[in-house]
């Protein structure tokens, strides 16, 4: 088994990871390592092809291939080494550290050359979260064909180019259960109701607004789904409402034919790495316990971004990976000599009251500004505007609404069949429909670029249409 030593080891290459490691050399710790099990930086991002993303952080509209191309080459300016295509199997304590030093941690992770260990004296999981399968949720019935989790739609649709369904629920109003209503909507794919058990939506008031509300995409609350029919497929589900304590109503059922459903209904901080090297879990809410800064119970041991808890915004999991590298740099300086914090301290619960405040109820009376997370509802009179931009959008939505489009095209000859992109600008709302018949039809060759420029003056509406990824020539076409 091979051996190398490093100064500090990030584990997953998500955007909290990248803002990581970047932290960590920017505060001179010298050999940084990150460790990638995909085949690619930037986790999730690379196919959250909608934008949103750096809106409060860099001030300004990305895609999630964007945003992940732009931590991608300060990574690479950084210095920090990385490593893809590998899994992390067990962290360990390192008896072999010489004595009188910094205590060590041994990180075993396996590639397809093999099994190899890593030492380092400060290791942060960046490792993200993942969906809630339908085997959580307990709902009646079959196992047919035409189940997904939202993100496994969402990559078969973005990545893949392949549609899960043609009239689909979805249970679920998280922010990726919106986006994907609104995404789905635009290849064709009927939307019968999005179902929520809260009496509120899940996701951003921003998300409610442009991914269901532009649709007139039903959006039901006080439900859940309470039977699925179907034997090889599909065919329906049975929605009932719900009381306050969240039991079935009688008399309440509905039934909607669909062939798909699209489980939108939470994810899971992936902490299974963290364990084997005894982190502590609060038993109340099966998170990690960590100070302020991310350090964990076990020494020189951090957690940042999803890892930590479920964030709204991927502009707080890069400040907090940059926060939390900031922090284990210090550490490292330290010798580990400074004393650990108070575990389960205000900070972290103070970030989550933050994102609870974000979901909101809006009245049908007025407009909710999607330029920002603030999502903020602007009256006929203009009250409730936070800035002159929510006001500037309120006269557009009157005068003449419009939308950056994000979708993909095909590509010929590349590693995979789509490219993501999007219009450099709003284009009018209602040609939207126009648009992505238009998009259907295009043809693009890789290699393909970030900032390519598909057509230009697209429709004729005075913007592009720009590819918002990376895609290399397939090994075939070589």
């Amino acid at each position: 088994m091979k051996r190398f030593i490093k100064d500090a080891i990030v584990i997953g290459a998500g955007p909290a990871g990248m803002a990581a490691a970047i932290a960590l050399k920017g505060e001179g710790v010298e050999q940084v390592l990150l460790i990638e099990r995909d085949d690619h930086t930037g986790g999730i991002l690379n196919q959250c092809i909608h934008d949103g993303f750096g809106l409060v952080g860099m001030g300004k509209n990305y895609t999630g291939p964007e945003y992940a191309e732009i931590y991608f080459r300060r990574l690479l300016e950084s210095g920090a080494e990385v490593l893809s295509g590998a899994m992390v199997k067990e962290i360990q304590e390192d008896k072999d550290s010489p004595a009188g030093e910094l205590p060590r941690k041994k990180v075993i992770v396996q590639t397809a050359e093999g099994e190899s260990t890593y030492t380092a004296g400060a290791v942060i999981l960046a490792t993200g979260c993942r969906e809630k399968p339908r085997g959580a949720l307990a709902i009646p019935g079959s196992r047919p064909a035409g189940i997904y989790t939202a993100g496994t739609a969402q990559n078969f649709v973005n990545l893949k180019n392949l549609l899960p369904g043609s009239r689909a629920v979805i249970l679920g109003s998280g922010d990726i259960g919106l986006i994907m209503a609104r995404r789905l909507t635009l290849e064709g794919v009927e939307i019968l109701a999005v179902i929520e058990k809260e009496r509120v939506p899940g996701g951003l008031p921003r998300n409610v607004s442009q991914c269901l509300t532009d649709f007139g995409i039903p959006l039901v609350t006080g439900a859940t789904i309470t039977n699925i029919f179907g034997k090889s497929r599909l065919t329906g589900v049975e929605v009932c409402g719900t009381g306050e304590d969240g039991a079935v109503l009688p008399g309440t059922s509905r039934l909607y034919e669909c062939d798909t459903l699209i489980l939108s209904v939470g994810l899971i901080p992936e902490n299974e790495v963290g364990q084997t090297a005894g982190i502590a879990v609060d038993e109340s809410t099966g998170l990690p316990v960590t100070d302020d800064d991310g350090h964990s119970n076990v020494e020189g041991v951090f957690i940042c971004g999803n890892a930590l808890f479920v964030h709204d915004l991927v502009d707080d999991v890069s400040a907090e990976g940059e926060a939390t590298g900031r922090a284990a740099a210090a550490w490292l300086r330290s010798g580990g000599a400074s004393d650990l914090r108070p575990v389960a301290a205000g900070g972290i619960e103070q970030r989550k009251l933050k994102m609870a405040n974000r979901r909101k109820s809006v009245s049908q009376d007025s407009i909710v500004c999607i330029l920002c997370p603030n999502s903020c509802e602007i009256g006929m009179d203009l009250k409730g505007a936070m800035c002159g931009r929510g006001v500037e959008y309120v006269k557009r939505e009157f005068l003449s609404p419009s939308r950056t489009l994000t979708t993909s095209v095909r590509v010929c000859g590349g590693e995979r069949p789509t490219a993501s992109v999007r219009t450099s600008d709003g284009i009018p709302k209602s040609r939207i429909a126009e648009a992505m018949q238009s998009i259907r039809s295009i043809r693009i060759k890789a290699p393909v670029e970030v900032g390519q420029v598909v057509t230009a003056d697209f429709l004729g509406t005075g913007v592009d249409l720009l590819t918002t990824c990376n895609v290399k020539k397939s090994v075939a076409s070589e």
